[in-house]
């Protein structure tokens, strides 16, 4: 074999190598970023037991209405003088943020439920 033949089969043979490697390398990370969560999907911390609740206006609220829709839950009373009124300034602060054809729903809950819910 000539030098020249010679020189062509280990540049042939360096390339194949070459890309094969860079084969390798795209499969692995195809196959890494297809298991990490896409950008734009939330994380799922867990899952909310199925609940009935009883909203300000007396309308029964299910889990079911809130399923498909993002929601925002905090957790209050009214006698509470610690850090309630900061969260209920801070829930009103996003609803204020939010566009009004929005799918989002603002969910407050009382730990105090009888004192809470007696008409004034």
């Amino acid at each position: 074999m000539d030098q020249t033949s010679e020189k062509l089969s280990r540049t042939l043979w360096v390339g194949i190598g070459l890309l094969l490697v860079i084969l390798a390398v795209s499969y692995v990370l195809s196959r890494v970023s297809s298991q990490r969560p896409q950008p734009g999907t939330p994380p799922v911390f867990g899952q909310v037991a199925d609940f009935v609740m009883t909203n300000q206006n007396g309308q029964t609220v299910r889990l079911a209405d809130l399923r498909g829709r993002v929601w925002v839950a905090d957790i209050i009373f009214t006698r509470c003088a610690g850090p309630c009124p900061r969260m209920t300034r801070q829930m009103k602060l996003l609803q204020d943020a939010l566009p009004t054809e929005s799918r989002t729903r603002l969910v407050t809950l009382t730990t105090d439920p009888d004192f809470d819910s007696r008409q004034s």
